[in-house]
Parts: C-alpha cells; sequence; structure tokens
C-alpha cells in the first residue's frame, strides 16, 4: 500500500472512533438537529410578523442564510470543544505515538463532524414560506 493510502485508512479509522462517540452521546445528534429547526420556527413564526423589511424581498430570505451560519457555527463550536477535551485528556499524544499518519489525527477533527452535520440536512424540515 502507498503512503497516501495509508494516510486515508488511518484517518477513517479514527473518524470512525469519533462516529462511534456521537452514537454512545445521541444528544450530539439530537442538538444538530432540532436546533436549526427551532431557530427557523422561533425566528419565522414567533418573530416574523414583528420584523419589517422593505421591498419586494421576503423575511425568510434573509431568514434562512443566517440559520445556516448559525447552524455552521453552533457545530464548529462542538469541534472545538471535542479537540480541546481530547488535548486536556492527553489523547492526542497519544495518537502522536502511534505509528500512524500525522494527518489521520487532523482528518478527525474535518470529516467527522461533516458527517454529523450532514444528518440534518436529510432530515425533514417545515417549509419557512408556509404561512
Amino acid at each position: 500500500m502507498t503512503s497516501m493510502s495509508l494516510a486515508v485508512t488511518d484517518g477513517l479509522t479514527i473518524t470512525r472512533r469519533n462516529l462511534i462517540k456521537v452514537k454512545r452521546v445521541p444528544d450530539l445528534i439530537v442538538f444538530a438537529t432540532l436546533s436549526p429547526i427551532m431557530f427557523v420556527l422561533l425566528f419565522r413564526y414567533v418573530f416574523g410578523g414583528a420584523i419589517n423589511v422593505p421591498g419586494e424581498v421576503s423575511y425568510a430570505e434573509f431568514l434562512l442564510p443566517g440559520i445556516f451560519a448559525q447552524t455552521v457555527i453552533f457545530g464548529s463550536t462542538i469541534t472545538g470543544a471535542s479537540l480541546g477535551d481530547d488535548l486536556q485528556k492527553g489523547l492526542i499524544d497519544r495518537f502522536r505515538s502511534l505509528p500512524i499518519a500525522h494527518s489521520a489525527v487532523r482528518s478527525r477533527y474535518r470529516v467527522s463532524p461533516m458527517s454529523t452535520s450532514s444528518y440534518p440536512a436529510c432530515s425533514p424540515r417545515p417549509s419557512p414560506s408556509a404561512p
């Protein structure tokens, strides 16, 4: 096997370890799924009538990109907290002592949050343009 294929295999193995953690702590999936839905419902239906947007533009056209950006930022804070927790517990030092590619440890913090946050994108959401 080439060094590139070994690095990809090592990265997938460490990413799999992190996804098992998500399976054992379902709060992460619940938060990633329910928070965007909750914010869309809250800002569209509860506060939507209080905000007047001038012109022909709908309030939902401003709302949905903002909720998307907010969801990405919240997901990155969870990733940062996970990284800090792993550094504090010494997990990163243990990974560095193993005969694996150094890029595999970094890929854990890139691939795993993408797969976790792609789950809410596949779940059904209420239509923001409904009255």
